[in-house]
């Protein structure tokens, strides 16, 4: 959300860690385009929740949003940990009413979205026949912000008569219940409306909203409140339809704040909610201040107002106000109509902003909501809908647990859940891995095309020029060269050695140009190109951001250091031709990471990966950069190093230092198809000598 007690702690946070970032914050042509182009000496400062320029450039034709669309939903689905999707829990709701009124009823309902994780909320029933059709009703789902309290949110008297003296409110109780008179008021309209909580707010437990999930263990598994919140957003709209009186059809979400973000991310993911009306989140500026908004991947290269166009092409309106969202009629709207234009129906998507109120779901933005439903959601009502007097239900009636009516005994905490999820994860890793190497590519997938993006580095984009002599090695002569891609902002500098004898090939190492295996490669003939230092980044200088902090506000808009080397590779391997033909990869693990993600386009990977393990990452702590480096969020969700080296590795592979990496589960699928058997490791005492690997590939 929002509230300016979660933006202080959040905004905090980031002023403390925005310093470096990698070149290539890679705009996209349709997505969110940063303000400047990353300057041409690789370096700039870490994207963060807080820039001012997260622009939509809509796309020009529906090929193309049809492509960036499809992409950005698997970015999301990976980003969320949505996949692999965990397996729900039976949906078998407890429903109980706890309070009376003339025209509706009011429900405690819970039940669990994945084992152990309860969704807890109020019900409203409507009475009569008001906008039923065919003996079913709209149903409207109303997430909240972060509100005190959230469900059981109530003002103060004080703060209550403020509203109503600046308009904002025309009644106390409106006033002093605004999240009860949304759904007291759509209920009068004819709606079953289900207001469930955030993770951690009023009933929902005992997972709290910003404790746990916040360590490297659940970062490298992309487990977090992020990933609960919309798990539960999901399995509440699998709830809501399947009641006998909704008409699946005619669904409804809105949600103010940090219940915006839930709004226009379940509107992306899922296509059964019929209209949607995000307030006061959808904008080009601050991005969500809590880790209940932020998700590693969730931002790279899109934003708020890119992910709510997820909704094209379903009727979408939202609200602004004096805050992040205040420019949302002239950034973002504008944009959001020329996507709609794309199939002729501009007029389902529209923006209002209050510039004289604060952070809010006021009455004025409630009463434009409404409309907004009674025009697409079949809500009988007549336009300008105004907002009718409710009797508020007392919190403590709200209450779903109570002495009564206990918690249920199969709510987990924190370590339970986690435990729970990653063992799911494991098996599904066991069982696609068994399934042999192709099936295993293709489950990987969406994670490195997430993660890394080498589909956008394009070959005829790319150019070389030579830009001056470097230091000679072995008496060989070192030309510098500059290796650009058009449009990513993406640059770097490499060294190119040729031999003094006949060039047996080409070797990209990664490290540098004095060490002795590369002077060794030039002795025998091989041409070798090392990337300069804007590549070598390790994650020792990225981390150090995350020392006081929390991650996931950093790579929620940033890719991390590895899946920027990697892509500074892809872009060296992809812009340099010769006639001896693909190039090899040597050097430590981003080479073999690269490698075995480009396939074919390079001829083999030498590497030694000296025992790298994700594994030890799980056991570290943020303030331990020396620890994590490579830190890779969601490695371990998707195998580990072992399950990126399957992923897409080339014909020919040799890696030393192998040992207490897990190899060996892995050494069938590394092994498989035309790859040399016996190329996979040296043995546990041997020196990792790479020329000698290298030598024995010939030319």
């Amino acid at each position: 959300m929002g509230s300016s007690v979660m933006a202080k702690n959040g905004w905090a946070i980031l002023r403390a860690i925005g310093v470096l970032a990698f070149a290539g914050m890679n705009p996209t042509v349709h997505g969110q385009v940063p303000a400047k182009e990353v300057p041409p000496t690789g370096a700039s400062r870490l994207r963060t929740l807080n820039d001012t320029d997260f622009f939509f450039v809509p796309p020009q034709t529906m090929e193309q949003w049809n492509n960036r669309s499809a992409q950005l939903r698997e970015q999301l689905q990976v980003a969320l940990g949505l996949y692999p999707r965990p397996a729900f829990a039976p949906l078998k709701p407890v429903i109980r009413e706890v309070a009376d009124r003339p025209e509706y009823s009011v429900h405690a309902v819970h039940f669990e979205s994945v084992p152990g994780m309860l969704v807890t909320g109020s019900l409203y029933l409507p009475k009569g026949n008001r906008s039923v059709k065919d003996g079913k009703r709209p149903g409207v789902l109303c997430p909240h912000g972060h509100w005190l309290n959230g469900r059981f949110y109530q003002n103060t008297e004080a703060a209550a008569k403020k509203e109503v003296e600046s308009g904002a409110e025309s009644t106390m109780e409106g006033a002093l219940f605004p999240l009860q008179a949304r759904c007291a008021n759509l209920a009068m309209l004819g709606a079953v409306v289900f207001h469930y909580d955030m993770v951690g707010y009023a009933d929902s437990g005992p997972v709290p909203h910003r404790e746990g999930f916040q360590d490297p263990r659940a970062t490298l598994h992309l487990q977090g409140q992020t990933q609960l919140q919309t798990l539960n957003s999901l399995r509440a709209l699998d709830f809501q339809v399947s009641m006998d009186k909704v008409d699946p059809k005619r669904i409804g979400v809105t949600g103010a704040s940090g219940g915006g973000t839930q709004t226009f991310l379940l509107g992306a993911l899922d296509e059964r909610p019929a209209v949607a009306f995000p307030a006061v989140m959808v904008g080009s500026r601050m991005q969500g201040g809590c880790n209940c908004e932020n998700a590693p991947y969730l931002r790279v290269g899109t934003g708020n107002v890119e992910i709510a166009g997820l909704f094209y092409p379903r009727p979408l309106a939202m609200s602004g106000a004096n805050d992040w969202t205040v420019a949302i009629e002239r950034e973002g709207l504008p944009e959001l109509k020329k996507l709609y234009s794309l199939g002729a129906v501009e007029s389902l998507v529209q923006a209002k902003c209050w510039p004289e109120f604060g952070h809010n779901y006021n009455q004025k933005s409630r009463e434009y909501m409404y409309g907004w439903m009674v025009r697409h959601l079949g809500l009988e009502g007549q336009e300008p809908v105004r907002e009718k007097a409710f009797q508020p239900v007392p919190p403590s009636t709200l209450a779903i647990f109570d002495k009564e009516h206990t918690r249920p005994e199969s709510a987990l905490g924190v370590e339970a859940l986690r435990t729970g999820l990653e063992k799911e994860e494991e098996a599904w890793i066991r069982s696609r891995a068994a399934e042999g190497s192709q099936a295993w590519k293709k489950a990987v997938g969406p994670f490195a095309r997430t993660v890394f993006d080498l589909e956008s580095i394009l070959p005829e984009a790319i150019q070389v020029k030579e830009i001056g002599l470097g230091a000679p090695v072995a008496e060989c002569l070192s030309t510098r060269l500059e290796i650009s891609h058009s449009g990513k902002g993406r640059q770097l500098e490499c060294d190119r050695l040729e031999p003094r004898s006949e060039c047996r090939g080409t070797v990209i190492w990664v490290g540098k140009s004095k060490d002795p295996e590369v002077a060794g490669l030039l002795t025998q003939g091989w041409r070798v190109i090392v990337p300069g230092a804007s590549f070598r980044r390790s994650g020792d200088v990225w981390n150090k951001a995350f020392a006081r902090g929390n991650a996931t506000y950093t790579y929620c808009y940033n890719r991390p250091a590895l899946a920027e080397s990697v892509r500074d590779l892809a872009l060296v391997v992809k812009g340099l031709r010769f006639k001896e033909g693909r190039p090899v990869l040597a050097g430590n693990t981003v080479a073999a990471v690269a490698g075995c993600l480009m396939g074919d386009e390079v001829k083999a990977v030498v590497a030694d990966l000296n025992q790298f393990n994700y594994s030890n990452h799980a056991k570290a702590d943020w303030g331990k950069t020396g620890e994590l480096e490579w830190f890779l969020p969601g490695a371990l969700r998707f195998g580990g190093l072992l399950g990126l080296l399957a992923a897409n590795p080339p014909a020919r592979l040799f890696f030393f230092g192998v040992e207490g990496t897990g190899v060996e589960g892995w050494s069938g699928l590394l092994k498989s198809g035309d790859r040399e058997p016996g190329l996979i490791g040296g043995k546990p005492e041997e020196t990792a000598d790479l020329v000698a690997q290298i030598s024995k590939l010939g030319s």
